[in-house]
């Protein structure tokens, strides 16, 4: 997989120089080694290009469920503000519909610390410092 990078917790998938059919072929191979490696943790990186190219993201997502995807799949969205921030906050809203880890994220570190934390699937991923006590508080009842 080009720009893909294997790290010892997860994949990073950097697109930031990546644009149109690059990055729809860059998520196909995601999509399959996903399904044919069974990887549980991936990072993906988005620059401020054309938000229309990450649609194809959901399309791998869709090729990943009926392959099968590990039950405790995270993935961790990061992008700078903006229109490719409205596409991953969609995507994410339908993952965690679906009962899949995912959360956007303004900055790598951010994410990272996400993705490697506690496995599992929490409600309002990504959240800003200022959600994060509603979050455990409504963590707490959705675990009781």
């Amino acid at each position: 997989m080009d720009c893909a990078e294997e790290r010892p917790e997860y994949v990073l998938i950097d697109c930031t120089d990546c644009a149109g059919r690059e990055i729809a072929r860059l998520y196909r191979d995601f999509a399959v080694a996903c399904v044919e490696r069974q990887l549980e943790r991936v990072l993906v990186k988005a620059g401020g290009g054309d938000p229309q190219d990450h649609l194809s993201l959901r399309d791998a997502f869709t090729a990943m469920m009926l392959g099968g995807i590990p039950s405790g799949f995270r993935i961790a969205l990061v992008t700078p503000a903006g229109r490719t921030e409205a596409v991953f906050r969609a995507l994410q809203r339908d993952l965690c519909q679906l009962r899949i880890a995912a959360a956007v994220f303004g900055h790598e570190d951010e994410a990272r610390e996400w993705l490697l934390s506690r496995p599992g699937f929490a409600v309002g991923q990504g959240e800003t410092t200022a959600q994060r006590p509603a979050r455990r508080l409504l963590t707490r009842v959705v675990e009781d």
